[in-house]
């Protein structure tokens, strides 16, 4: 048996580095500490499992290391130990060759009693655990997605990742109706691909943000939600074109909702800032335009004066109406000449009172009305 077998926890075992991985709580427990389902992936988008032979600090009873590694968050492992000390109580996998991990999916318990807020995910070097990943503030309930850094070996230079990201805190956990991603700078063009998140409240997953049910809403693990804490995005086919547009529409729960969202991009192992909004709506759209992506690809970038708009200059105290706007080319001494036409752009909309409607092509009567209360 090597010295590393012996640090590893797992005397007699042939313990090659990353060919074991496992989670540990990082705060004391007062009680046993339970995993109802952990799942390592080889991928960024937590699509490819990895399977290993459950490993495990101790356990109890009928809560055997297996329950814990599973996806059935009705059996649980529970861990050997009671008042639980810092990194005493752990769970994992050990697999027939080094593995590299991206990402882990976590679910503790129905009992949050039994539950950690604090988690590392750690590695085995050969000599000693290291830890990768430190997660804070968790809910025991709710699922959580942690994504484990370098990207470019597990292959994500080769698909587009997109997220918005709430800027601002959130005083409870996060919701999101409705999250749509464009090519078009006008909202036109939809680009869908797999669902990326930090997490999710069982029964309200990522699949209802994107149902066309303005009713149903991805609900974040988190819960009073740190900026950056909570995120909701997709990976799009490789050879997508680039995102332009991001359409987002929050619940009207202040409690649920953030004041400012970001959108970004993951460039390398960060995810970069693309286009932000302050004084987000609650149970509108918003419409995030992007004009110019990050300068990694600013190849992308959108045309000069291709893009106009009119903004209101001064406070609106009540939801801004605009019936008819028209851009052109010249001002003639008779008025102006030379329509443009394209197609329309705004920062957002009140259901039934869409930017097409102030058009020149707009029907007649017909009106934008803007989701800001008060702009």
């Amino acid at each position: 048996v090597s010295p590393g077998d012996a640090s590893s926890g797992l005397a007699g075992w042939s313990t090659q580095e990353n060919t074991l991985w496992r989670v540990s709580n990082r705060l004391p427990l007062v009680r046993r500490w339970a995993v109802a389902s952990l799942t390592f992936f080889r991928d960024v988008d937590c699509l490819q499992p990895l399977n290993g032979s459950a490993i495990a600090s101790g356990d109890t009873i009928d809560f055997s290391a297996p329950k814990g590694l599973d996806l059935n968050a009705t059996s649980e492992w529970l861990s050997s130990c009671e008042d639980c000390a810092p990194g005493q109580a752990w769970l994992g996998r050990m697999f027939i060759s080094p593995e590299t991990v991206r990402c882990v999916s976590l679910f503790q318990s129905v009992n949050s009693l039994l539950g950690c807020p604090d988690i590392s995910v750690e590695r085995f070097d050969g000599d000693a655990w290291l830890q990768v990943v430190l997660r804070t503030g968790m809910q025991p309930t709710a699922w959580e997605h942690m994504l484990i850094p370098p990207f470019a070996d597990a292959g994500a230079e080769n698909r587009a990742r997109w997220r918005v990201a709430n800027a601002a805190e959130v005083p409870s956990a996060w919701r999101i109706a409705e999250l749509r991603l464009f090519s078009g700078s006008d909202c036109s063009g939809l680009v869908t691909g797999p669902a990326i998140m930090s997490g999710y409240r069982p029964g309200f997953g990522p699949e209802a943000a994107s149902d066309g049910d303005e009713s149903t809403f991805w609900e974040s693990s988190c819960d009073g939600c740190p900026p950056l804490r909570g995120w909701l995005g997709a990976t799009l086919p490789e050879g997508s074109p680039l995102v332009r547009c991001v359409q987002l529409r929050q619940t009207r729960s202040t409690d649920h909702g953030a004041s400012s969202v970001v959108a970004q991009l993951l460039v390398g192992d960060a995810w970069a800032d693309v286009v932000r909004i302050d004084a987000a709506n609650l149970g509108a759209w918003d419409h995030l335009h992007i004009n110019a992506p990050p300068a990694s690809l600013a190849a992308g970038a959108v045309p000069p004066r291709t893009m106009w708009r009119l903004v209101s200059a001064a406070h609106v105290p009540r939801t801004w109406v605009v019936r008819r706007v028209a851009f052109y080319t010249t001002a003639g001494h008779l008025g102006c000449e030379g329509l443009l036409e394209g197609e329309p752009l705004a920062s957002g909309e009140v259901d039934g009172y869409s930017a097409s409607n102030a058009l020149p092509s707009g029907a007649a009567g017909a009106e934008w009305r803007g989701p800001f209360i008060p702009c």
